[in-house]
């Protein structure tokens, strides 16, 4: 899990090769116009998935997840959201099972860590990092990269 602010964003780009397509993006579009949905950059490589929505209630709701074959990048561009972390080692609960068709694990158990992550700062889940966004009862405008796996 990485967490900084935008203004950091190309130190992240060696991580991984579209790293900078979605940061690039960020750039060249005006987030708070772009309308709510999924935005392909790169077909199924990499595509943003822009959500203007309240979050599920508070921390209690909130559930952790993990993904296989995508890294996700979490950027708040509206209001402040609460995620939570948890390594994958940890999780013994899966409430949901894997499926390719919604590329998503859900797990009953609870995050380690809370994070406060105001606007204008973003958060990169890899596979092993379950996480649990949208921990607020607020209103949230956020992007959310989806990066294939190399």
């Amino acid at each position: 899990m990485i967490f900084d602010h935008l203004n950091n964003a190309s130190r992240y780009n060696a991580l991984h090769p579209d790293f900078a397509v979605a940061f690039q993006f960020l750039q060249q579009q005006d987030m708070m116009l772009l309308p709510t949905g999924k935005h392909e950059l790169r077909g199924d490589e990499v595509f943003a998935i822009v959500s203007d929505d309240y979050g599920f209630g508070g921390r209690e709701q909130a559930r952790l997840e993990s993904h296989r074959k995508y890294i996700d990048i979490q950027v708040v561009l509206g209001g402040t959201d609460w995620m939570g972390w948890q390594d994958i080692a940890a999780c013994q609960n899966i409430t949901e099972p894997y499926t390719t068709e919604r590329e998503v694990i859900f797990y009953g158990d609870q995050p380690k860590i809370w994070l406060e992550v105001p606007e204008q700062h973003f958060v990169i889940f890899y596979p092993e990092d379950t996480h649990a966004p949208l921990a607020t009862a607020e209103k949230v405008r956020k992007i959310v990269f989806k990066i294939a796996l190399k």
